[in-house]
């Protein structure tokens, strides 16, 4: 379909604005042929704005309108002609359904919403607001009024007079004398005033040219004016790609010092955690050793036949109880191949440029929080990284050992919606990134998931997923996978059940700070798992 024109309904005629629902029925009942019923063009409604449109295709020109009547530019004759036949069509055609008493106006209450569309429908084919010319052959009128377009009256044919004379009885000489004078009368007064009367005439065929050349001026304004309507429309659009484009360059120059900063941060952060490990051998190097009393072994401490050492959960999470003197070696949980794993799942969607109540930035805090996290847990787990920042499917970063962080923690930072063209329109694949942690995760060795989001998912192909029912399938599969569950925003509230179903647990924090303090807590069995 091609559209004619689009207008703002709130400008249009109050009596227009009563019969549009009428005049969509009335036109197609006319028994017109599709050729003829192209001469109206057909009205869609768009909201706050009307849509004219012609299943008709070529180009386009609008028409000037002079006193209610369309002027046709030259080299337009077929359509003129293509006008005024196919009005002709369309006002026989509209008879049947208009009311008998000519005089009855727009106005009568009266009027049956059927005779009102008629009525109005013969008043835009006989005075249109607004015609179009489609490629110089093809008329076509757009259906509309608006608030300051004066329908005038249209005046009926005038009646000739009669040109019966009353009959002269009687052969009487008198009235041949007064024809006689008269003609003489009209013979002096040609005499009299033919000068003036050919000069008036004259001065009327001048006016008259004057008056067509006024309006061929009109015209080529008109033709003009479009012409600069359509430049200034090309230039505002210019304006606009030029304004989106210089944004889009800020914003890539923002990002890239964020990015600067971001990674100077995770250097000193790597430098200091070296320090920090070489203050701690120093001290324990030189600490004297104090001689302990032996204890007997308890059950969870004998050797098995094998002679590997067992492991607990205690042992695993770090905790040391009364009846465990130390943690398992790493050498022997690496050949239980029970080393456990981290499993990390953090949301890149727009929704996380909202900010917290705290006023920091959703993805901010949850990029430092991450990285606090993956510095404090033990050198010998392994961590996996998920990004759900675009649909279909969530972005697997791949396992990241503990010589790897620096290199893990420039992965978080890419999961950012910022490095999107379009950072508001990133969708949130959550079901593609817990099938992710669940398919990573092993059989035989602990795993502890943290999902961090803010939001459901919204791919097409997964918006409706169950994620009670899926987060049942997935611990099913992998019973010894326990996923934790970071909210952050309201719109989260149905993935409790994750956490609940998987034994992990549920945060809910409110600020940057807290933010931390939760991924900290979830992966607290994974800071010290072996020596």
């Amino acid at each position: 379909m091609l559209r004619i024109k689009r207008l703002a309904a709130a400008d249009a005629a109050p009596v227009w604005s009563q019969v549009r629902p009428a005049l969509a029925s009335l036109m197609g009942t006319l028994a017109l042929s599709p050729e003829d019923k192209s001469l109206i063009a057909n009205c869609e409604s768009d909201g706050d704005y009307l849509n004219f449109v012609t299943p008709l295709s070529g180009t386009l020109r609008e028409a000037p309108i002079l006193e209610g009547k369309p002027l046709f530019f030259k080299g337009q004759e077929v359509a003129e002609l293509n006008f005024e036949e196919r009005s002709a069509k369309w006002l026989a055609a509209l008879q049947p359904y208009l009311p008998q008493d000519q005089s009855v106006s727009l106005d009568d209450p009266n009027l049956s919403p059927e005779a009102r569309a008629a009525l109005v429908l013969k008043t835009l084919v006989q005075q249109p607001q607004y015609l179009s010319v489609l490629e110089d052959k093809d008329p076509i009128i757009v259906p509309f009024w608006d608030h300051n377009f004066t329908i005038k009256p249209v005046l009926p044919p005038v009646a000739p007079a009669a040109a019966a004379a009353t009959a002269v009885g009687g052969r009487r000489w008198w009235p041949w004398l007064l024809l006689l004078a008269l003609l003489l009368g009209l013979a002096a007064l040609w005499l009299l005033w033919g000068q003036h009367w050919w000069d008036e005439r004259q001065a009327a065929a001048q006016r008259s040219d004057d008056l067509a050349a006024l309006k061929q001026e009109l015209v080529q304004r008109q033709y003009q004016l479009h012409d600069i309507n359509r430049m200034l429309g090309r230039v505002n659009t210019s304006i606009d790609t030029a304004l989106e484009h210089q944004r889009q360059k800020d914003l890539t120059a923002l990002y890239r010092e964020l990015e600067e900063r971001r990674t100077n941060y995770v250097d000193i952060h790597n430098l200091l955690n070296q320090v920090a490990d070489k203050e701690a051998l120093h001290q324990a190097a030189t600490e004297p050793v104090v001689p302990t009393e032996p204890t007997e072994p308890s059950a969870s401490t004998e050797p098995t036949a094998s002679g590997v050492e067992p492991t607990t959960p205690a042992a695993l999470s770090g905790q040391v109880t009364a009846g465990q003197s130390k943690l398992p070696k790493c050498t022997t949980i690496i050949a239980q191949g029970k080393m456990p794993q981290l499993i990390l799942a953090t949301d890149g969607s727009g929704s996380m440029l909202d900010f917290m109540p705290d006023g920091s930035l959703r993805i901010q805090a949850a990029i430092n929080a991450a990285f606090e996290v993956v510095s404090s847990v033990d050198h010998n787990v392994p961590i996996r990284l998920f990004g759900m920042q675009g649909c279909p499917l969530a972005r697997d970063y791949g396992t990241f050992s503990g010589n790897n962080r620096a290199a893990l923690q420039r992965a978080i930072a890419q999961t950012n919606p910022l490095l999107s063209p379009r950072p508001l329109q990133v969708l949130t694949p959550l079901v593609s990134a817990l099938k992710g942690m669940a398919n990573v995760a092993g059989t035989n060795n602990d795993a502890v998931g943290i999902l961090i989001s803010d939001g459901l998912d919204t791919c097409n192909n997964t918006r409706n997923t169950d994620l009670c029912s899926l987060a049942r399938e997935i611990h099913a599969a992998k019973p010894k996978l326990k996923i934790n569950v970071v909210l952050l925003g309201d719109e989260a509230a149905s993935a409790r059940c994750i956490a609940q179903i998987t034994g992990g647990k549920v945060y809910r924090p409110e600020n940057a700070h807290e933010l931390v303090k939760s991924l900290k807590q979830a992966a607290q069995s994974l800071v010290k798992v072996c020596n």
